[in-house]
Parts: structure tokens; sequence; C-alpha cells
């Protein structure tokens, strides 16, 4: 049983260990030596007062300030992101303040370079808002979104879409983030307004739980390959310490989610100890209901992503996983040790699987 969830996690912590490699996301200098702010807060809202699902979010977006030249957008947002379709077409009361005061805005469709984003990409036919004037000074966006995909699913994806299943709410940062181009670093900070929803509700994101903050600066394509989990979801380790990792999951997988969690953990932290690793932001585990594709998983900044579906056990799910999740070509190979080591490319499969047969006992 353990060593079938090893194929299944193996993928999703060895991103920790890729943290330095060469083929993560380019973090570039910041014009000044001082890093700017960036706040998320996420308001998940019922349809009514005395409902328990989720019908939409409001989104505030706080930019210290966003250096743009003229011409150039000050947000951009995807149509279509890993076969999803994103928001961008269906966000409503959106706007956009700054010193000054009311900043307008107006919307063009382009075609941007596709470009490699982790698992994901960017680029491709996008919507760009463009400020009237040049914005000063701190600048802060509002919206709102739906809580679930509101067009029909093209096929196969990844979990990005949005999703309100069992009174909570999930989705990726590059189906409904407004993020300025180019690749200013922002220290975040995430944070969660559950105040509209019942006693117990939690907010999570792939920075952590609650207010969570980066460890170090993000860039926009780093904040579009973010997670975001809260309402009625569970999580573990609940109410107690856990350096370094956490998890959560919405809905009810068909198979002992806490206990998967806590073996995760165990498996992290040997990860850390193989490549000696000193991380200081946590890796978090996501685990959500997925109606096409189910059984598969997504990196995301230090996170994963698992999926299940409905009419399968937990064996079925176990088989399906342990033929889809120990792949040899995984971001692992061009970690910094492997790297230095170039012959552990060779029998990398068999080196981890003898190394997490030890790490889980």
């Amino acid at each position: 049983m353990r060593n079938i969830w090893l194929t299944l996690i193996a993928c999703a912590v060895c991103n920790t260990g890729a943290r330095s490699a060469s083929d993560q996301l380019p973090i570039p200098q910041a014009r000044s030596s001082a890093v700017l702010k960036c706040d998320i807060k996420l308001t998940p809202r019922p349809a009514k007062p005395d409902d328990e699902s989720i019908a939409s979010v409001d989104v505030d977006l706080v930019f210290e300030t966003i250096r743009i030249v003229p011409g150039d957008p000050l947000l951009q947002l995807a149509l279509i992101a890993d076969n999803v379709d994103t928001v961008a077409t269906t966000v409503t009361n959106l706007e956009a303040r700054d010193a000054r005061g009311r900043l307008p805005l107006h919307w063009s469709d382009v075609d941007l370079p596709v470009e490699a984003a982790r698992d994901s990409e960017t680029g491709g036919q996008t919507r760009e808002w463009f400020a009237d004037r040049t914005p000063e000074g701190s600048v802060t966006v509002h919206y709102t979104v739906p809580a679930m995909a509101t067009l029909p699913p093209r096929g196969p994806a990844p979990p990005t879409a949005f999703r309100n299943d069992e009174d909570g709410v999930s989705v990726a940062g590059n189906v409904f983030l407004l993020v300025p181009p180019g690749n200013e670093r922002y220290a975040v900070t995430s944070r969660w307004d559950l105040s509209w929803l019942k006693a117990g509700a939690v907010g999570v994101t792939s920075l952590g739980e609650g207010s969570a903050t980066s460890a170090a600066p993000m860039n926009s394509a780093q904040l579009r390959q973010s997670y975001f989990m809260g309402g009625a979801v569970h999580r573990w380790p609940a109410g107690q310490d856990s350096k370094g990792f956490f998890s959560a999951w919405q809905g009810t997988p068909p198979f002992d989610a806490a206990s998967l969690m806590s073996w995760t953990r165990t498996l992290h932290q040997q990860y850390l100890r193989f490549f000696g690793q000193n991380v200081e932001q946590p890796y978090g585990v996501f685990l959500r209901f997925n109606p096409v594709n189910a059984g598969g998983g997504t990196g995301f900044f230090h996170s994963f992503v698992l999926t299940y579906g409905s009419g399968r056990t937990s064996h079925g799910y176990e088989s399906r996983w342990r033929t889809k999740c120990f792949i040899p070509f995984s971001p692992i190979f061009r970690c910094r040790q492997a790297r230095n080591h170039p012959g552990l490319r060779k029998g990398w499969p068999c080196c981890m699987r003898e190394n997490c047969r030890c790490a889980t006992g």
C-alpha cells in the first residue's frame, strides 16, 4: 500500500528538490533594492445569506506599484489556460484605483507567444486591460468571478478550473488572477475573508493556510502557478504545527486522505534530507474532485494537486496512479545534485524507489 502511494507522491515532492533547477521560472532582478508588495484577498460568497454553497468569489489585489510604459497593459489574463477557459470573459464588477482615485480601464484581446511555465504554459490568446492614464502609487484591483466554471469542459485538463463542490471552492491562479505583464517581483501575501461562510471555514493557498506570505519574492508567472482552496475544506495536520508541509482537500476522496497526507509529509521530509535542502517556503498538497481525467496530478508553485473522481474504488485509483506518477524524466533530474553527478540520471528511478522505501519504513 505504501509503495503505491510512493508512486503517487514522488513527482509531487520532487518539485521541492528541484527548487534550484535551471528549468524553473527565472527570478529576474528587481529595478531597485526594495521589493514591492502584493496583497491577494479572496472573499467567497454564497448566492444567499442562508446558503452553504459558494456561488462567487470577490477578488481584491493590491500592488504597491505597477511599473508600465505608455502603451503597455496594466493587467493580463489568458482566455484559455491548459485547455481550461479562464474567467477573462466572465469577470464582473471590475474596477481599479490608484493614488489619484478611480483608474478607468479598457480591454483588448491579443495573441501572445506561448511559453513553458512548469507544468503549464503562458501566452496564447490573452485579454489585456489598459489604464486610461499612467497609474500612480499603490494600485488596487477589485472584481468578482463565478465560483464554478460557467463554460463546458473542453476535454481532459488539469484541475485548474473553478469548482464549488461540497461547500468549498478551489482554483488555480492562471484561471482567475489578473496580473501585470513582465517579470516584476513582489513580496506576496494571500489572505481570505470567510465572514460570509459558516463557522469552521478555512482558506489555504500555495503559500500556506490563512494569511500567508511568500518566503521569497514572486513574479507574475509564479502567481499564476499558485493554487487556492477555501470554504468547508479539510486539512492535515489540523491544529498542530507542521513546519514545511501542509495539505488540504475538498470533498470526500474514496481513500483515507489524512493517512495519505501523513505519509506524504514523511516522504517530503526525507527528500529534504536526501537533497540537503533547507527551504523556508512550505510545501502543500491539495486534493479535489475532477470530473474529467480524474486520478492525475499537476505541479504548482511549491505545491501539487491530486484529483479523484466518482464511481471508482480506492484500489482503482491506486492502479492508475501506479502507472502514471513515477516518471523517470521528473524535474528532479535537473536539480543541482543531478547536474553535479550525471551518473544519477541513468539509474534514477531505481535509486529513488529504494530511497523512498527507506523513508517510509
